[in-house]
């Protein structure tokens, strides 16, 4: 897919891009200043675009096929080994949600929702991951 785009110069010499495109139900917004050549940062914004696809189809709960729902319908019945990509995103959450006293919380989409629901997440070393109720789901 070509993005669109807008690429400038900067009264300074450099460039001014700028990408958009939608990916997670959002829409996503790319600008680079730089003094690389336009073909330098259309490639750029092209890995961007696929990075963050591959990311998307890991972790979109919204994708019945992707890994998150796959976890989110089955990590209740037992421990389930993940991705190194998701066992990494899930790291991270759950280390801003107590970096953040809890204001920061993936579970809140979850079937009785209250702010210890986050506790039944169980994330293994092993790169496991087990819900210790059922009704949990993550949302990233």
């Amino acid at each position: 897919m070509i993005l669109p785009r807008i690429c400038k110069k900067s009264p300074s010499g450099e460039m001014i891009y700028y990408t958009w495109f939608q990916a997670m139900h959002t829409r996503i917004d790319v600008a680079i200043v730089s003094c690389e050549a336009e073909a330098f940062l259309n490639e750029a914004s092209q890995r961007i675009y696929h990075r963050i696809l591959d990311i998307e189809h890991t972790a979109n709960c919204f994708d019945e096929n992707s890994e998150i729902s796959i976890v989110n319908r089955q990590a209740h019945l037992g421990p389930m080994t993940l991705s190194d990509e998701l066992y990494h995103i899930l790291s991270l959450c759950m280390k801003y949600n107590k970096l953040t006293f809890g204001l920061f919380d993936i579970t809140t989409d979850s079937e009785g929702f209250t702010r210890e629901t986050i506790t039944h997440v169980a994330l293994t070393d092993e790169r496991k991951i087990k819900f210790d109720i059922p009704g949990i789901h993550l949302n990233l």
